[in-house]
């Protein structure tokens, strides 16, 4: 495990394999501090899941909510991991889950750029 994936694991977040999803899901503050994690180490945000927990029972359900950013063809990485990061913040940030749930994020990062 290299250093940014330790410093993305500080992060507290929900696991979502009780779901049958691999990965983790955090809530609006803490995607938002992942986003600029990959702001500032140069990493793209590819999309994202919307997901909440259920207030009855805390069972994880999804949304079918989601965003994503592709690379525009001739876009230099630099301008497109801020362009990514704005995409997936403006998602987050102007979220509003129905029933007054609070919403939990799936960020999906271009994880070659974290092995590096």
């Amino acid at each position: 495990m290299n250093e940014m994936s330790k410093i993305l694991m500080e992060i507290p977040a929900v696991s979502l394999i009780s779901i049958g999803v691999s990965g983790k899901a955090y809530l609006r503050g803490d995607a938002i501090k992942v986003i600029s994690f990959a702001r500032q180490n140069i990493v793209p945000v590819l999309g994202g899941d919307v997901y909440y927990k259920s207030r009855s029972d805390n069972d994880i359900h999804i949304t079918y909510d989601n965003w994503f950013c592709n690379r525009d063809k001739f876009e230099s990485l630099k301008d497109y991991v801020e362009r990514s990061c704005d995409v997936a913040e403006h998602f987050i940030i102007n979220y509003i889950c129905k029933n007054g749930f609070d919403p939990i994020f799936r960020i999906v990062l271009a994880e070659e750029w974290l092995t590096t």
